[in-house]
C-alpha cells in the first residue's frame, strides 16, 4: 500500500472514531434526560395515544447539563401505623385469684349428735286452779273428769316387753278393781330426769298424788290416770290429806 493510501485510511478511521464518540455522548444525554423526569426531549413530539397526565415542562428553568451518571429517584418510605395493643401497666395490681394447689383437705370426723331427751309437754297446774285432792277410793265417781287422786302406792311394775312399755303404779295388791297411775314408755325418760330415778322406784311404798284425766280401764274394771308429765305427780304431798 502506498503512502497516500495510508493517509486516506487514517483519516477515515479518525472520522469513524469521532462519530462513534459523538453518538455515544448524545445517546447518554438523552437517556439521562429521560431518567431525570423532564418529559419529552426538545424537538420530539409527544405521543398522542399515551394515557395519563402529561408532564408540564418549565422552559424558563435552566436545564442542568447532562451527566453520564443516572440519578436515582428517591424511594418513597411507607409509614406503617401500628395499633397499640392493651398491655397491663407494670404498676397494675393483679387481682386474679391465685391458682389453688392440690392440698389434701382433711375430712372432719362427724360428731354424733346427742340423743334428745324426752321433754314434758304439759305444765304443772297452778295451785289456785288445781283440782281438790280426792282419795283413790273415790276416783271411780269422777270418770271423765280432770282431778287429783292421792294414795299410797303399794305395788309398781315396769313392763319393758309390753307394747308402749308402761310402768304401773298400783294403789292395791291385787290391783284389779283399784285405782292405778300409768307412766307410758314415751314419758319414762322425763320422769327419770325429773326425779333422778325410774318411776317404779320413786313412788313405791310412798304416799303420792297424780293429776290428770281420770279414765276407766275396762280390763281392770277400775279407774286410772295416765301421767304424761312428771310435774303433775308428787311424792309425800303435804297439801293432800290421807
Amino acid at each position: 500500500m502506498s503512502r497516500s493510501q495510508w493517509i486516506v485510511a487514517a483519516v477515515i478511521g479518525v472520522v469513524l472514531v469521532v462519530g462513534v464518540v459523538v453518538c455515544g455522548c448524545f445517546g447518554c444525554w438523552r437517556f439521562s434526560y429521560l431518567l431525570r423526569g423532564r418529559g419529552t426531549l426538545p424537538g420530539s413530539t409527544p405521543d398522542a395515544t399515551a394515557t395519563g397526565p402529561t408532564a408540564t415542562i418549565d422552559t424558563t428553568a435552566p436545564v442542568p447539563p447532562p451527566t453520564d451518571t443516572p440519578v436515582d429517584a428517591p424511594t418513597p418510605t411507607a409509614t406503617i401505623t401500628r395499633t397499640p395493643t392493651h398491655r397491663p401497666s407494670p404498676s397494675a395490681t393483679d387481682t386474679r385469684s391465685p391458682t389453688p394447689t392440690n392440698t389434701p383437705t382433711k375430712t372432719p370426723t362427724p360428731t354424733p349428735s346427742p340423743t334428745p331427751t324426752h321433754s314434758a309437754t304439759l305444765t304443772r297446774i297452778p295451785p289456785e286452779t288445781a283440782p281438790v285432792c280426792i282419795p283413790c277410793g273415790q276416783a271411780g265417781s269422777h270418770i271423765g273428769e280432770y282431778g287429783c287422786v292421792c294414795c299410797t302406792i303399794v305395788r309398781t311394775y315396769y313392763c319393758s316387753s309390753c307394747s308402749d312399755q308402761p310402768t304401773f303404779l298400783n294403789s292395791h295388791d291385787p290391783y284389779k278393781g283399784y285405782f292405778t297411775a300409768v307412766v307410758w314408755g314415751e314419758n319414762r325418760q322425763a320422769f327419770i330426769d325429773h326425779f333422778g330415778s325410774p318411776p317404779e322406784s320413786v313412788f313405791r311404798n310412798r304416799f303420792s298424788c297424780f293429776c290428770g284425766l281420770i279414765e276407766y280401764y275396762a280390763p281392770n274394771q277400775a279407774p286410772e290416770i295416765p301421767v304424761r308429765n312428771p310435774a303433775n305427780a308428787c311424792v309425800d304431798c303435804a297439801d293432800c290429806g290421807r
